[in-house]
């Protein structure tokens, strides 16, 4: 119902709307109209209300509570999710995990403004700033092998990277397998874990962290870490990122789910990759190796040259040194 008034608040957004008439509109009492503004305003809603004229909005916050997401949901992506908000977390890939664990649903959207033990690939601690990052987690059930899950990591990177210009104008690039880069400074990390058995995934969950509205970061980050404000000297709607990140995101996920062809994601994925054609080297389980780049298989796997022989990387860290990229 709190969706509704807002939504109404925001079709005239010059003029007073009467609690009567909003009343009358959706079918509850006045007592009830009055809880809920109440309600938005708890939830950051400017409101401004005057005797003989009712309520007026003057400001909505860049909240990513359900209210207001769905103020800016106009193609319906939400309803295709179980959303799971929460002011703070541990983590939203561990939270989604102990949902999981009590039979949470396919498709289960949890959503943060902040995280006390955030974390990325490696264990690496990961920092957000409350209000300006947008963290999130997918809680996915999908049918496929195990040996398929890290797809999921590009497919998100990939929709990540659609959602980024979408809303900015900027042109991120990719760096396998996890990270999205501008202008070779990480602005999204992305975390994929797994509970699978032999025959089949339980639960894929996917945590994503983009620099949306940091304005500074600390001066260890400074050079290795980038967000769409310090890049577009300008806000950014993380409700807006989020919702065409989950439009851009199911795309790609229900066309290989339905295909199973993973090509067209691998084709766009290489175009926009940070590392084809440089020198990276590659750490996995205690060793290094370095090669040439030259892309990546079928299956998503990088694809590196040593010493004119070509060697598919399926896991590992992967750094580029002195190419105007962040590691």
């Amino acid at each position: 119902m709190r969706e509704q008034i807002l939504a109404l608040l925001l079709q005239s957004p010059d003029r007073y709307i009467s609690g009567e008439d909003i009343a009358q509109r959706l079918g509850i009492t006045r007592a009830a109209v009055w809880k809920h503004m109440d309600a938005l305003k708890k939830l950051g809603c400017e409101l401004e209300s005057k005797p003989n004229c009712g309520y007026r909005l003057v400001h909505v916050p860049d909240s990513l509570a359900p209210e207001i997401l769905s103020t800016y949901d106009f193609s319906g992506t939400l309803k295709r999710c179980h959303f799971h908000y929460t002011q703070q977390t541990d983590s939203t890939n561990d939270l989604a995990k102990r949902l999981a664990a009590k039979g949470a649903p396919d498709v289960t959207v949890v959503v943060t403004e902040a995280q006390t033990h955030a974390r990325g690939r490696m264990a690496r601690p990961w920092t957000g700033e409350p209000g300006t990052s947008l963290m999130f987690s997918l809680l996915l059930r999908p049918r496929m092998r195990p040996t398929d899950a890290p797809k999921i990591s590009l497919i998100a990177a990939l929709a990540v990277a659609r959602a980024i210009e979408t809303q900015t104008g900027l042109t991120p690039k990719l760096k396998w397998p996890n990270d999205v880069l501008v202008d070779g400074r990480k602005i999204c990390g992305i975390l994929t874990e797994m509970s699978a058995e032999c025959d089949g995934i339980e639960y894929i969950v996917c945590g994503i962290g983009i620099n949306v509205n940091q304005k500074q970061f600390p001066l260890e980050l400074r050079n290795i870490a980038t967000s769409a404000y310090l890049e577009c000297k300008r806000e950014t709607s993380r409700g807006q990122m989020l919702l065409v990140f989950l439009t851009q995101f199911f795309a790609l996920y229900d066309a290989y789910l339905a295909t199973e062809d993973f090509a067209p994601v691998i084709s766009e994925y290489a175009k926009q990759s940070a590392l084809i054609g440089k020198t990276v080297t590659i750490e996995a389980f205690g060793k290094k190796s370095e090669g040439k780049c030259i892309g990546f298989d079928r299956d998503g796997c990088l694809v590196i040259e040593q010493e004119g022989k070509r060697k598919r990387v399926v896991a590992g860290d992967v750094s580029v040194r002195g190419e105007g990229i962040y590691v």
